[in-house]
């Protein structure tokens, strides 16, 4: 958000004290519980202090993270909304933020292929939220308490969902194989009077393929990969998982090495 900048504490004009993150929190604290790694902390202070919060502190914390393996981290519930306003968040407020951000009862993995349709499939999250539950029974009471979370359940008459997806991307016999090295130049455009991100044109795309967003500031060209791993925060946002569109007011900082 604007005003704020990614590990830099401070306090609101209510004095609640903030850290603001991306999505990195989620994928280290998945990460150490999946590989047992379960350290020791003087205090819950200590331990919110170890957590990364920028994706690159994430991605050079250990060699092989949740993405690189093939899975994106999913929210059960949303950790953002429209309210913005963070100089005036109440102690609840940030209590229900900080919950949903790294409490591993809001997280679930799917495989990267189109996991922004499925993770927000209502079906998908109410079976989410059940097994969730079982797992962390225990808890779950308290987390959903915490998050300010309502518990989602299956429409057991709303039929089968299926879920594939390609461990090989098959080629049709009658289709020419192109090389590694055409995939990863092929290219194709938009335009939009400012720099925006389309879920249809950009979801379908190989990870190494590129596509280029033509705004009237200048052309922005990356990979599919490259979005990933520098806008995870479009990526996990409602607006392009559900609306399969997000523009920016404002280009960022982080998208002008992406300007040619």
């Amino acid at each position: 958000m604007s005003g704020q900048s990614r590990g830099d504490i401070r306090r609101n004009r209510l004095g609640i004290q903030l850290r603001p993150t991306d999505n990195a929190p989620a994928w280290w604290v998945y990460g150490e519980l999946f590989a047992g790694r379960f350290g020791s902390y003087q205090s819950f202070t200590h331990f919110v202090a170890a957590v990364p919060c920028h994706m690159f502190e994430a991605r050079i914390a250990r060699d092989r993270n949740v993405n690189q393996a093939g899975w994106h981290v999913t929210h059960l519930y949303d950790v953002t909304d429209r309210n913005v306003d963070f100089e005036n968040w109440s102690r609840a407020e940030s209590v229900r933020r900080a919950v949903r951000n790294i409490h591993p009862c809001n997280y679930f993995l799917l495989p990267k292929n189109e996991w922004q349709r499925h993770g927000g499939n209502d079906a998908v999250l109410a079976y989410m939220s059940e097994r969730l539950a079982g797992a962390y029974k225990s808890i779950w009471p308290e987390f959903l308490q915490l998050a300010e979370a309502t518990p989602r359940h299956a429409d057991r008459t709303a039929g089968q969902y299926r879920y594939a997806f390609p461990t090989v991307q098959p080629t049709a016999l009658n289709t020419p194989k192109v090389s590694a090295a055409e995939q990863t130049h092929a290219n194709v455009q938009y335009s939009f009077s400012r720099l925006c991100f389309r879920a249809d044109v950009i979801e379908p795309r190989g990870m190494e393929q590129k596509f280029t967003v033509v705004t009237p500031e200048g052309m922005f060209e990356m990979s599919k990969r490259e979005f990933y791993d520098t806008f995870p925060n479009v990526v996990a946002s409602h607006s392009y998982r559900n609306g399969g569109l997000y523009h920016y007011p404002t280009t960022p900082q982080k998208a002008l090495r992406f300007k040619i």
